[in-house]
Protein backbone atom coordinates (compact mmCIF):
# COMPACT_ATOMS: atom_id res chain seq x y z
CA UNK A 1 0.00 0.00 0.00
CA UNK A 2 1.15 3.34 -1.06
CA UNK A 3 -0.05 6.45 1.12
CA UNK A 4 0.07 10.07 0.52
CA UNK A 5 -0.89 12.21 3.28
CA UNK A 6 -1.75 15.48 2.92
CA UNK A 7 -2.07 18.42 5.15
CA UNK A 8 -4.90 20.95 4.56
CA UNK A 9 -4.34 23.95 3.09
CA UNK A 10 -4.85 27.72 4.63
CA UNK A 11 -8.04 29.10 6.47
CA UNK A 12 -8.68 32.54 7.86
CA UNK A 13 -8.19 31.14 11.46
CA UNK A 14 -4.65 29.61 10.63
CA UNK A 15 -3.99 33.02 8.52
CA UNK A 16 -4.97 35.03 11.70
CA UNK A 17 -2.92 32.89 14.35
CA UNK A 18 -5.72 31.61 16.34
CA UNK A 19 -5.97 27.31 17.80
CA UNK A 20 -9.11 25.85 15.21
CA UNK A 21 -8.66 22.24 16.25
CA UNK A 22 -12.05 20.96 15.93
CA UNK A 23 -13.69 24.61 14.52
CA UNK A 24 -14.88 23.30 11.21
CA UNK A 25 -12.97 26.26 9.84
CA UNK A 26 -13.06 26.42 5.67
CA UNK A 27 -10.52 27.23 3.29
CA UNK A 28 -9.61 30.43 2.77
CA UNK A 29 -9.07 31.87 -0.82
CA UNK A 30 -5.32 30.83 -1.06
CA UNK A 31 -6.00 27.54 0.86
CA UNK A 32 -8.19 26.65 -1.85
CA UNK A 33 -5.44 27.28 -4.52
CA UNK A 34 -2.71 25.92 -2.88
CA UNK A 35 -5.00 22.39 -2.75
CA UNK A 36 -5.07 22.89 -6.51
CA UNK A 37 -1.90 23.78 -7.00
CA UNK A 38 -1.04 20.74 -5.40
CA UNK A 39 -3.16 18.06 -7.21
CA UNK A 40 -1.61 19.52 -10.23
CA UNK A 41 1.88 17.90 -9.40
CA UNK A 42 0.35 14.94 -8.70
CA UNK A 43 -2.36 15.21 -11.08
CA UNK A 44 -0.67 11.61 -12.86
CA UNK A 45 -1.25 9.64 -9.13
CA UNK A 46 -3.83 6.81 -9.79
CA UNK A 47 -5.47 6.80 -6.08
CA UNK A 48 -7.98 4.19 -5.07
CA UNK A 49 -9.33 5.12 -2.00
CA UNK A 50 -9.28 8.38 -0.17
CA UNK A 51 -9.96 9.53 3.45
CA UNK A 52 -10.24 12.48 5.30
CA UNK A 53 -11.25 14.02 8.63
CA UNK A 54 -14.66 14.92 8.65
CA UNK A 55 -13.70 18.95 9.03
CA UNK A 56 -14.35 20.99 6.05
CA UNK A 57 -10.73 22.62 5.78
CA UNK A 58 -9.46 18.73 5.52
CA UNK A 59 -12.26 17.32 3.13
CA UNK A 60 -12.17 20.42 0.81
CA UNK A 61 -8.57 20.12 -0.07
CA UNK A 62 -8.83 16.63 -0.76
CA UNK A 63 -11.56 17.27 -3.33
CA UNK A 64 -9.34 20.35 -4.67
CA UNK A 65 -6.19 18.08 -4.45
CA UNK A 66 -8.35 15.05 -6.85
CA UNK A 67 -10.35 17.68 -8.57
CA UNK A 68 -6.75 18.01 -11.33
CA UNK A 69 -6.43 13.97 -11.31
CA UNK A 70 -6.63 12.95 -14.73
CA UNK A 71 -7.79 9.31 -13.32
CA UNK A 72 -11.15 8.20 -12.06
CA UNK A 73 -11.58 9.76 -8.56
CA UNK A 74 -12.33 7.64 -5.58
CA UNK A 75 -15.37 8.84 -3.26
CA UNK A 76 -13.89 10.91 -0.28
CA UNK A 77 -14.75 8.69 2.99
CA UNK A 78 -14.62 11.00 6.44
CA UNK A 79 -13.11 9.48 9.28
CA UNK A 80 -13.20 10.93 12.41
CA UNK A 81 -9.89 9.39 13.94
CA UNK A 82 -8.23 12.07 11.50
CA UNK A 83 -9.77 14.85 13.24
CA UNK A 84 -7.51 17.32 14.42
CA UNK A 85 -6.21 17.71 18.17
CA UNK A 86 -9.24 18.72 20.42
CA UNK A 87 -8.16 21.77 21.86
CA UNK A 88 -10.97 22.06 24.70
CA UNK A 89 -11.31 25.67 25.69
CA UNK A 90 -8.71 26.75 24.17
CA UNK A 91 -10.42 27.08 20.45
CA UNK A 92 -9.94 29.98 18.67
CA UNK A 93 -7.96 31.41 21.20
CA UNK A 94 -4.64 33.69 19.77
CA UNK A 95 -1.49 32.03 19.64
CA UNK A 96 0.95 34.20 18.21
CA UNK A 97 2.64 37.20 20.00
CA UNK A 98 0.15 39.89 18.87
CA UNK A 99 -2.71 38.41 20.11
CA UNK A 100 -1.66 35.53 22.61
CA UNK A 101 -4.64 34.40 24.94
CA UNK A 102 -3.28 31.23 26.29
CA UNK A 103 -3.88 31.10 30.16
CA UNK A 104 -1.34 28.96 30.49
CA UNK A 105 1.01 29.77 28.25
CA UNK A 106 3.78 26.78 29.93
CA UNK A 107 1.62 23.97 28.98
CA UNK A 108 1.44 25.34 25.62
CA UNK A 109 4.81 25.98 25.11
CA UNK A 110 5.43 22.32 25.85
CA UNK A 111 2.54 21.58 23.52
CA UNK A 112 5.67 22.82 20.80
CA UNK A 113 9.02 21.55 22.38
CA UNK A 114 7.88 19.00 24.65
CA UNK A 115 4.45 17.58 23.38
CA UNK A 116 4.63 14.12 24.65
CA UNK A 117 4.55 15.81 28.03
CA UNK A 118 1.77 17.97 27.39
CA UNK A 119 -0.75 17.27 29.83
CA UNK A 120 -3.50 20.39 29.77
CA UNK A 121 -6.15 21.22 31.90
CA UNK A 122 -8.16 22.71 28.73
CA UNK A 123 -10.81 19.67 28.52
CA UNK A 124 -8.89 18.81 25.33
CA UNK A 125 -6.62 16.39 23.99
CA UNK A 126 -2.86 15.15 24.65
CA UNK A 127 -1.07 14.29 22.20
CA UNK A 128 -0.79 10.66 23.68
CA UNK A 129 -4.60 10.54 22.33
CA UNK A 130 -4.07 11.96 19.07
CA UNK A 131 -1.00 9.42 18.43
CA UNK A 132 -3.86 6.69 19.40
CA UNK A 133 -6.43 7.43 17.76
CA UNK A 134 -4.74 7.96 14.72
CA UNK A 135 -2.99 4.36 15.35
CA UNK A 136 -6.09 2.90 15.13
CA UNK A 137 -6.68 4.34 11.74
CA UNK A 138 -3.78 3.16 10.63
CA UNK A 139 -4.00 -0.10 11.65
CA UNK A 140 -7.48 -0.78 10.54
CA UNK A 141 -6.32 0.85 6.87
CA UNK A 142 -3.42 -1.46 6.24
CA UNK A 143 -5.47 -4.33 7.89
CA UNK A 144 -7.62 -4.59 4.73
CA UNK A 145 -5.80 -7.90 2.74
CA UNK A 146 -7.82 -6.71 -0.39
CA UNK A 147 -6.20 -3.09 -0.05
CA UNK A 148 -2.81 -3.79 0.06
CA UNK A 149 -1.80 -3.04 -3.19
CA UNK A 150 -3.95 0.49 -3.25
CA UNK A 151 -2.96 4.17 -3.51
CA UNK A 152 -4.37 6.01 -0.97
CA UNK A 153 -4.97 9.97 -0.15
CA UNK A 154 -4.83 10.51 3.58
CA UNK A 155 -6.06 14.32 4.31
CA UNK A 156 -5.51 15.29 7.39
CA UNK A 157 -4.08 17.93 9.89
CA UNK A 158 -0.90 19.46 11.62
CA UNK A 159 -1.31 17.54 14.67
CA UNK A 160 -3.29 14.85 13.88
CA UNK A 161 -1.11 14.16 10.75
CA UNK A 162 2.30 13.67 12.73
CA UNK A 163 0.07 11.26 14.89
CA UNK A 164 -0.71 9.30 11.91
CA UNK A 165 3.33 9.67 10.73
CA UNK A 166 4.59 8.22 13.82
CA UNK A 167 3.49 4.73 12.34
CA UNK A 168 6.26 4.92 9.72
CA UNK A 169 9.00 5.80 12.16
CA UNK A 170 11.01 3.76 14.32
CA UNK A 171 11.78 6.81 16.57
CA UNK A 172 9.26 8.89 17.77
CA UNK A 173 10.75 10.93 20.32
CA UNK A 174 10.46 14.25 18.12
CA UNK A 175 6.86 13.92 17.65
CA UNK A 176 6.80 17.41 15.28
CA UNK A 177 9.64 16.49 13.02
CA UNK A 178 11.29 19.58 13.53
CA UNK A 179 8.47 21.79 12.75
CA UNK A 180 4.51 21.94 12.64
CA UNK A 181 3.98 20.77 8.70
CA UNK A 182 2.92 23.52 6.25
CA UNK A 183 -0.32 23.82 4.32
CA UNK A 184 -0.85 21.19 1.61
CA UNK A 185 2.98 19.55 1.85
CA UNK A 186 2.18 16.06 1.32
CA UNK A 187 3.89 13.26 2.98
CA UNK A 188 4.53 9.95 0.96
CA UNK A 189 5.00 6.14 2.56
CA UNK A 190 4.19 3.10 2.12
CA UNK A 191 3.02 -0.86 3.95
CA UNK A 192 4.32 -4.07 2.65
CA UNK A 193 5.55 -7.40 4.85
CA UNK A 194 8.66 -5.43 5.39
CA UNK A 195 6.77 -2.53 7.44
CA UNK A 196 5.99 0.85 7.51
CA UNK A 197 8.62 3.42 6.00
CA UNK A 198 8.33 7.14 4.79
CA UNK A 199 10.12 8.59 1.94
CA UNK A 200 9.04 11.69 1.38
CA UNK A 201 8.31 13.90 4.16
CA UNK A 202 6.20 17.59 4.11
CA UNK A 203 7.36 18.31 0.13
CA UNK A 204 5.89 21.68 -1.33
CA UNK A 205 4.53 21.89 -4.38
CA UNK A 206 3.88 25.37 -4.59
CA UNK A 207 6.45 28.34 -4.01
CA UNK A 208 7.80 28.52 -0.60
CA UNK A 209 7.23 31.50 -0.51
CA UNK A 210 4.13 31.37 -0.19
CA UNK A 211 4.05 29.34 2.94
CA UNK A 212 2.81 31.06 6.44
CA UNK A 213 3.42 29.22 9.75
CA UNK A 214 1.83 31.07 12.67
CA UNK A 215 2.54 27.56 14.20
CA UNK A 216 6.52 28.42 14.30
CA UNK A 217 8.56 27.13 17.74
CA UNK A 218 10.19 30.53 18.28
CA UNK A 219 8.86 32.14 21.73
Amino acid sequence: MKIYMIRHGETRLNETGRLQGRIDEPLNQKGEELARLTGEEFHAVPFDLAFSSPLKRAYDTARLFLSANDNPIPEIRTDSRLLEIDWGAWDLLGCIPSNFEIPDKEEYKAFKIDPWNYHPDNGGETIHDVAQRTKDFFQWLTSHEEWKDFTVLVSTHGCAGRGFQCNFFENNDDYWRGTVPPNCCVSIGEVDEKGARMYVLDHVSYDKSLIYNPYAFEE
